[in-house]
């Protein structure tokens, strides 16, 4: 992670022309208007070639404008899908204007951007070339976007991503999580186009992804089932446990392992509060206590006492 402006130790008069540099360098040429004394802090991760991710975060009204004149000085092929954190986010491109929560922009167009009072947002951009739709396609999903079935799943998930990005050092596994990202985009915009050929081979490709980000966001619900993921994306079961066989589990056999693992790490950083062993289950998806010790120490070669123990000593 890199800090690309933080202008919360600046005098007030150098903190708008910082900030215009700082916007001008995440994204491309854009003109910014920034309410007097504002302070912004600006983060990146690299996330692969062509994908980056960016929090930004501003104490007020920010304003950014990519006119004509800033494309003939650069127009990247690339797109920026954006989710408000803090505040409402007001935006105008060609085809489309609103202030959903979860927001596409094409890069390569003319764009109008307005944050009003504090702000907070986070932006996942990929070149057009990594995503294969092409830009006519991005651009008429854009409007489309709270129709898509994955409007929802998408939007947590791209909020999620500085949580989990800051968890990880740079290499193989940033740049896996710019690829899986890239998949549910992919999906995202495919759900919301018209059924052509390249919507339907975008949908397959990202699919798998689709379904993995699904079961982490439904892991703490004990009524996930196969049966309830395939009707969530509208597929059979019998297409669900297919794509699924490359990776030598079935769908309950993966949201069982994550559970296990999720409830392993809790119960290693909480090891020190006491955490009851049957809380923790529960919040996991297991509704017997027994069943989840059975299966933790089957995957673990240790009970769930065992092991919170384990991490007890170490801690002394």
């Amino acid at each position: 992670m890199a800090v690309l402006m933080d202008t919360r130790q600046l005098p007030c008069h150098e903190s708008t022309e910082a900030i215009h540099a700082a916007l001008n360098t995440a994204t491309s040429p854009v003109r910014v208007t920034v309410a007097q004394g504002a302070q912004t802090l600006i983060e990146e991760w690299r996330l692969g070639a062509g994908a980056n991710l960016l929090r930004s975060s501003t104490t007020d009204t920010l304003h950014l404008q990519r006119t004509a004149q800033h494309l003939r000085i650069d127009a990247p092929e690339r797109l920026s899908l954006a989710s408000s954190v803090r505040g409402t986010c007001w935006t105008r491109q060609p085809n489309w204007n609103g202030d959903s929560l979860l927001q596409l922009l094409d890069l390569t167009a003319e764009y109008e951007t307005l944050w009003t009072g504090p702000n907070a947002a986070v932006a996942f951009q990929i070149d057009y070339a990594d995503l294969g739709l092409p830009v006519d396609i991005v651009r008429a999903a854009a409007p489309l976007l709270p129709t898509s079935p994955l409007y929802e799943l998408t939007m947590r998930h791209v909020r999620q991503l500085p949580t989990i990005a800051e968890q990880m050092t740079p290499g193989p596994a940033l740049n896996m999580l710019g690829s899986a990202m890239t998949d549910i985009v992919r999906a995202l915009i495919a759900a919301v186009t018209p059924d052509d050929t390249a919507s339907r081979r975008a949908r397959e490709q990202s699919l798998y992804t689709v379904l993995l980000a699904y079961i982490e966001q439904q892991l703490h619900d004990p009524n996930l089932t196969p049966a309830r993921i395939a009707a969530a994306h509208n597929i059979s079961r019998r297409q669900l446990y297919r794509l699924f066989e490359a990776t030598n589990q079935t769908p309950a056999e993966a949201i069982l392992s994550r559970r296990l693992d999720g409830a392993r790490r809790e119960l290693a950083t909480r090891a020190a509060h006491h955490t009851l062993i049957s809380a923790t289950a529960r919040r996991w998806g297991f509704i017997d206590p027994r069943h989840f010790a059975r299966r933790f120490r089957a995957a673990y070669g240790l009970t769930p006492s065992e092991w919170v123990r384990h991490h007890l000593t170490d801690r002394q």
